[in-house]
């Protein structure tokens, strides 16, 4: 094992842990998060760190892209995820968290790139429809705005695949569960939720 990660729960039990022991205790006999927090595998994004959350607070689910599969094409970890967070935890608040300079969204458009990595091509495929949009209307952009453009477009879809599994379209029509696409700016830390009556995402203040 790296040694940093030796180091670092070495430090996690003398530190983090001793300070809310009280805490981790708690957490020891069950979970009870009101949000499922759905976000990139990049290794810039810390989810409890940029929404100031504590352990307990997230139910956290990670891949290349944020992406969650439509139902009719699930059957992996994130629909079991999404089943266990809804029906089980009963969350109420489903987010999807796109971030700037995803590398997921920037091979999206690189067909060289995807064909040497035949599995990620394939997980892209889940993301077609935002690289078919992106195209159609950003196809003017440089490839860095293009980048952003997709990553906030994908994040929307992902909203909309979230509504083709049954418990979720539930959840929502009965006023249980509200999902949101955000959007995190890396070198500004700042964080954007998409607004549906305005069309834009918007600064969280």
């Amino acid at each position: 094992m790296h040694r940093n990660i030796k180091e670092g729960a070495r430090r996690f039990r003398e530190t983090h842990f001793e300070a809310d022991k009280e805490l981790f205790e708690k957490l020891g006999e069950g979970q009870n998060p009101r949000i499922m927090f759905v976000t990139c595998s990049d290794s810039r994004i810390n989810p409890y760190l940029i929404t100031n959350s504590k352990p307990g607070d997230l139910f956290v689910v990670r891949n290349a892209g944020n992406i969650i599969p439509r139902y009719d094409a699930a059957g992996g970890a994130e629909a079991a995820a999404v089943e266990l967070a809804v029906l089980e935890l009963k969350v109420e608040n489903i987010i999807i968290c796109a971030h700037s300079g995803c590398g997921a969204m920037t091979v999206l458009f690189d067909d060289e790139a995807r064909k040497e990595m035949p599995l990620v091509d394939k997980w892209l495929d889940q993301a077609e429809s935002t690289r078919h949009n992106i195209e159609h209307l950003c196809a003017k952009y440089d490839c860095d705005d293009k980048v952003v453009a997709a990553a906030k477009e994908n994040a929307l879809q992902q909203i909309e695949n979230l509504r083709t599994h049954p418990c979720v379209a539930k959840a929502e029509s009965e006023g249980h569960l509200i999902l949101t696409a955000c959007y995190y700016n890396i070198p500004t830390g700042e964080i954007f939720a998409y607004m549906p009556d305005t069309g834009h995402f918007e600064l969280l203040e």
